[in-house]
């Protein structure tokens, strides 16, 4: 458990933060939760870098962005509980293979759809790649 999230399974993980697919035990919903390292937790740079990634994405409104559910912290650990999207570009590709071109060209438009959006809101998401883009 964290916070109000009962951890299911470990989805991804990166140099700063862990994300589980959780379940919210106040509403039974399914979440993706990001979790600071424990060992960067003490760190105020890397908690300040977490919020601010946390507050610039809930400022944003768009269908082709994620969205923040919750920010919080449980036991001095920060977390982002995210709207759960089961599957990611990459998780895509592996299953079907090779996409058609029309496929290709609707993931494209929707991928620059949602960056536009954060570009115009100032936004700039520095680590795009297929693992990175929800479908």
């Amino acid at each position: 458990m964290i916070g109000p999230y009962r951890l299911l399974t470990r989805v991804a993980s990166g140099a700063q933060a862990t994300v589980y697919r959780a379940t919210d035990t106040r509403n039974k919903g399914l979440v993706a939760l990001k979790v600071l390292d424990p060992r960067l937790a003490s760190d105020s740079s890397q908690r300040k870098r977490l919020e601010r990634e946390a507050g610039l994405v809930s400022s944003l409104d768009h269908p082709n962005i994620v969205k923040i559910l919750d920010i919080g912290e449980d036991d001095g650990t920060p977390y982002i509980a995210m709207e759960y999207l089961w599957r990611s570009l990459d998780e895509v590709i592996d299953k079907e293979g090779r996409l058609s071109e029309e496929r290709v060209g609707q993931i494209a438009a929707d991928i620059a759809a949602g960056l536009n959006a954060a570009h115009s809101a100032g936004i700039i998401h520095r680590d795009i790649k297929p693992h990175n883009i929800l479908m």
